[in-house]
């Protein structure tokens, strides 16, 4: 029953960027991690500052999606592995950049109370096959 509950809220956690949908899915406490980010490992502490941050990046694009979604179980009943592409569209270039991505999300009782986000180190400089 946990595993199923914390399997759902990944699910819906990648059906949508928007904010306002993930909200409720994101523990007060949660960390967000980045460690290879362009500018440096990031690491946001708490809901509130995540989603500001959130809502910072998304006001620069266009669109952005998730797609090839593949959540691995652990036999951890709160830890995921997820492999996933987005595709986002910048809304001053109107370019469209596709990533792979892979996340590790630690979820309590339904929320995400930890994220750690990992992609190739030139992802953000082009598009990824």
């Amino acid at each position: 029953m946990l595993r199923e509950r914390n399997l759902e809220t990944v699910r819906r956690f990648f059906e949508s960027f928007d904010t306002s949908r993930r909200r409720p899915l994101w523990a007060d406490d949660a960390v967000f991690e980045m460690p290879f980010d362009p500018g440096g490992p990031v690491t946001i502490h708490g809901r509130e500052a995540i989603l500001r941050e959130s809502d910072e990046w998304f006001e620069t694009v266009a669109s952005h999606d998730y797609f090839d979604l593949a959540i691995h179980a652990t036999l951890d009943p709160e830890v995921f592995w997820v492999s996933v592409r987005s595709v986002t569209v910048d809304k001053a270039s109107q370019k469209p950049r596709t990533m792979q991505l892979v996340n590790y999300l630690r979820v309590v009782d339904g929320k995400v109370v930890h994220r750690i986000e990992y992609f190739g180190p030139n992802a953000l400089s082009g598009s990824v096959p």
